[in-house]
C-alpha cells in the first residue's frame, strides 16, 4: 500500500519527471516516424537530435528533478561543486541546445523551408508592339 499522501502524488512537482520521460521518448517516436519519409540530410539531422532531446528530457532533466545531480546556480562558485556535477551540467547544456538544434534544422530541410525560391523570369516581351489609342 502506499505510504504517500494523494495530494503529493498529483503535485505539479512530481508529476514534472513523468511528464519530461513520456515527452522525450514521444519526441524519439515522432522524429522516427517522420525520418522515414524525410530524404537526405533531413532525416540524418532529425534522428540524432532526437536522440540527445530523449536523453537529455528522459534521463538528465529527471535526475536534476530528483535531486540526484545538483542544481548550478549563478550566485556561488564553480570550485565549491563537484567535476561531476559540472559534467552533468554541460553534458545536458549540449545535449539539449544541439538536440534542438539538429532536429529543428532537420524538420526545416523536411519541410522545405530552407530550398530557395524559384528565380522569376523576366516576363517575355509581346511579340507585337501594342500601339496606344490615346
Amino acid at each position: 500500500m502506499l505510504s504517500v499522501p494523494l495530494q503529493t502524488l498529483g503535485a505539479v512537482a512530481a508529476t514534472r519527471p513523468v511528464f519530461m520521460i513520456v515527452m522525450g521518448i514521444s519526441l524519439m517516436i515522432f522524429a522516427l516516424r517522420m525520418s522515414k519519409t524525410a530524404g537526405g540530410r533531413a532525416g540524418w539531422l532529425m534522428v540524432p537530435g532526437a536522440m540527445a532531446l530523449c536523453l537529455g528530457y528522459a534521463v538528465l532533466v529527471p535526475l536534476y528533478d530528483a535531486g540526484l545531480i545538483p542544481r548550478i546556480s549563478p550566485g556561488r562558485d564553480l570550485a565549491a561543486f563537484s567535476a561531476s556535477t559540472i559534467f552533468c551540467h554541460v553534458a545536458k547544456l549540449v545535449l539539449m541546445n544541439a538536440g534542438w538544434l539538429a532536429f529543428g534544422l532537420g524538420a526545416a530541410m523536411h519541410a522545405g523551408l530552407l530550398q530557395r525560391p524559384a528565380t522569376r523570369r523576366a516576363a517575355a516581351e509581346p511579340a507585337i508592339p501594342h500601339e496606344s489609342v490615346a
